[in-house]
């Protein structure tokens, strides 16, 4: 949809964070767009996150913004189609945006020391 080609990436970010994920429509009725954002969100794949100033290498920790968990971007990725690469990661960038932020893990014992706001 053009229309949310021009949408800034935070826009993108806070259309999937409200209303439970599904997006309330830009203009019409009834459905949500959550479909269209998802879409939107591939099409910009690992530039969606270099946008929102998030690491993008594949080893990079995030923090699950529900649960507190740690994984890094692959891990993240592989959670939806088994092994995952870079085009895997791209492909599954609105999962990251909308369930992840980027932190920063220190130690062993992979504590959280900073969250990293994009």
């Amino acid at each position: 949809m053009d229309l949310l080609g021009r949408f800034t990436a935070r826009m993108l970010v806070n259309g999937l964070r409200e209303n439970g994920g599904h997006p309330r429509p830009e203009f019409g009725d009834g459905q949500t767009w959550r479909y269209y954002y998802l879409e939107e969100c591939k099409r910009r794949g690992l530039k969606l996150l270099k946008e929102l100033d998030g690491p993008t290498h594949d080893d990079a920790p995030y923090v699950n913004i529900h649960t507190g968990s740690v994984e890094s971007l692959i891990d993240i990725a592989s959670d939806y189609k088994g092994p995952a690469d870079r085009q895997t990661i791209a492909d599954q960038t609105w999962s990251v945006v909308e369930h992840w932020e980027p932190c920063e893990v220190t130690g062993k014992d992979g504590k959280i020391t900073e969250v990293i706001e994009p």
